[in-house]
């Protein structure tokens, strides 16, 4: 097991103390290595299915955190763009591969620029008619250099074995608007897999510290609140904290997890009554949690 996966796995096993990994089975990445063909096949692109991917199904196969993240044959049920195959999603996207190294040529600017020139310059004359017959095939030439550099890249990404990771929104479940420019670069699985880590680690410490400046600032007496009344009251705090950070529920920005601690206290031995607090506070926006996840947070 590679560095990557074995911080991976001690970071989920943080969170939920039981997890073990589940190996994709041979059988199963034949099965996925078929369907990845044929779609390359139907789409006219390239095998998409990167080295590293293949590694994070063959030694982990399927994780909750940083987010939903397993094989592409469990999403395909989903209506996906045409061209995108989705690994992993959250409470609000989806991530996958871009078959397509890009949607559109950026030479197609510089050729309509280019047109356009060549018949403004037709009807004008003396210097203005040789100056933007110059200009125009200087963006005939631009435009030949960006298809030569987006064949190179394309090359690149046959012998790489990268491909572009973008996201979807569950909600319009459509792409947005790429903008192609000498900036985009091909994405790596293990990259993109080692910044979402990095960013849901650092999402859950600021809400933990959020979390301690209000009890720091709500600093209840003794007096008024049991101790064992505070350990649980910490125990529904520490719970709605974790769901943030998987995304598991929604929240609204006047969100108040102090609000609804207490009203969690009495029912934190029954997940399915959890969710029903959950569900009908009007704080939270969704639940996307199941009971099973709900108990495994809470062990």
């Amino acid at each position: 097991m590679n560095r990557l996966h074995r911080d991976l796995l001690a970071a989920l096993r943080k969170r939920h103390r039981d997890f073990e990994p589940s190996p994709e089975s041979r059988a199963r990445l034949l099965e996925t290595e078929k369907f990845a063909r044929d779609l390359a096949h139907r789409g006219g692109v390239r095998f998409p299915l990167p080295d590293d991917y293949v590694a994070f199904l063959r030694e982990l196969g399927r994780v909750p955190w940083p987010m939903d993240i397993g094989n592409i044959l469990d999403f395909r049920s989903n209506q996906w763009p045409v061209g995108f195959v989705a690994f992993a999603r959250d409470a609000k996207k989806a991530h996958g591969f871009l078959l397509r190294w890009r949607t559109t040529r950026i030479s197609k600017d510089f050729e309509r620029r280019a047109e356009d020139l060549e018949w403004r310059a037709a009807k004008a004359r003396g210097e203005d008619r040789t100056r933007m017959f110059a200009e125009a095939r200087a963006l005939f030439e631009k435009a030949r250099e960006a298809d030569a550099r987006r064949e190179a890249l394309a090359e690149k990404a046959r012998t790489t074995n990268d491909l572009r990771i973008e996201a979807v929104s569950l909600a319009a479940r459509a792409l947005r608007r790429f903008a192609p420019d000498e900036e985009d670069h091909l994405d790596s699985f293990s990259l993109w897999l080692e910044s979402a880590i990095a960013t849901a680690e650092q999402a859950e410490s600021t809400r933990a510290a959020v979390r301690t400046k209000k009890k720091v600032a709500r600093a209840p007496a003794p007096a008024q609140q049991p101790a064992n009344d505070s350990s649980q009251i910490d125990r529904a705090l520490d719970l709605l904290d974790r769901l943030v950070a998987m995304e598991k529920i929604v929240v609204a920005s006047d969100f108040d997890e102090d609000a609804i601690a207490p009203r969690l206290v009495p029912v934190l031995d029954d997940a399915v009554r959890v969710l029903d607090v959950l569900t009908d506070d009007p704080q939270i926006e969704e639940v996307f949690a199941s009971a099973d996840d709900v108990e495994s947070l809470l062990r």
